[in-house]
């Protein structure tokens, strides 16, 4: 009857859940304890579910535009969207200057020693001048430095030529007779070229050079590959805002757009690199 009776309770056990060892008297239970164990799931479960939902609905993305992600990071630099033309002009230009003028000479070539960067305020003429001084491995001097006429083999830089022309014309003038003497080259920017006199230009700069923007199928490339934006529309207006916006200006309206969800109107710019390129157009060179 012992035996029987301590099946029995192990069965009980058993379909409790309750058996961890092999041993049957070990895993007896009191009917108080029974009663306890059966009770303890029926305690209400802790309130953690509200406070799961609210922080999912915080990492949510605040983008409200259709295609346009609040989570994309702008990583574009002013020189992206220049048009690469206006970059290998540049380059050529320099190069020829300082490496390779002596030969160029003696061929009866001639060579560029002075250049005039022409575009928009912020349509990125001081960074492509930094791009392509370093894609060369040049020194970028700054014109007021007193040092330029003991260097060789490097960029002399103004960044305002009207200003500059203002300030002192006859520094301006030296600068150009120390570039013509060593392997220098003086490249100006200017944002108002038709404030300068025409005069000036034709005798003392060798080359204009108007900055443009990317041309669209490099465009494109930047805004699937750089951007990763599929909406049509929002590519629509984006390649909008680069081919008409100076870079700098550009690089922040993308930005106000994209972080904005697509919501911000008319940010399109006017197109004025039409008027810098036909104004280089207009120059003659010998």
């Amino acid at each position: 009857m012992g035996t029987e009776s301590g099946t029995k309770l192990a069965k009980v056990d058993g379909e409790l859940g309750t058996g961890k060892g092999t041993g049957v008297t070990a895993n007896l239970l009191q009917p108080k304890e029974v009663i306890a164990r059966e009770e303890k799931p029926v305690e209400p479960p802790k309130p953690q579910v509200p406070t799961e939902k609210k922080e999912a609905v915080k990492e949510k993305p605040k983008a409200k535009g259709k295609g346009v992600s609040g989570n994309v990071v702008i990583t574009l630099d002013p020189v992206d969207l220049i048009d690469m033309n206006v970059k290998s002009k540049l380059i050529d230009y320099i190069d020829s200057s300082i490496r390779l003028r002596d030969m160029m000479s003696n061929l009866g070539l001639r060579y560029i020693t002075s250049i005039l960067i022409i575009g928009p305020p912020r349509s990125g003429k001081t960074a492509l001048i930094n791009h392509v001084a370093k894609h060369l491995g040049v020194q970028i001097i700054n014109y007021k430095d007193p040092s330029i006429s003991i260097t060789d083999n490097a960029v002399i830089h103004v960044p305002n030529l009207e200003k500059a022309i203002n300030e002192d014309l006859n520094h301006i003038t030296r600068l150009l007779n120390i570039a013509k003497a060593k392997h220098l080259v003086i490249v100006f920017e200017s944002s108002n070229p038709w404030a300068l006199d025409p005069n000036f230009i034709k005798k003392s700069i060798d080359a204009v050079i108007p900055v443009l923007p990317a041309p669209d199928g490099y465009i494109n490339e930047i805004i699937q590959n750089k951007l990763k934006v599929s909406n049509n529309r929002d590519q629509e207006i984006i390649r909008g805002i680069i081919k008409t916006c100076p870079a700098v200006e550009a690089i922040e309206k993308i930005r106000l757009y994209i972080s904005s969800g697509g919501d911000s109107a008319s940010i399109i710019c006017e197109d004025i690199f039409r008027k810098y390129q036909d104004f280089t157009q207009s120059l003659v060179f010998k």
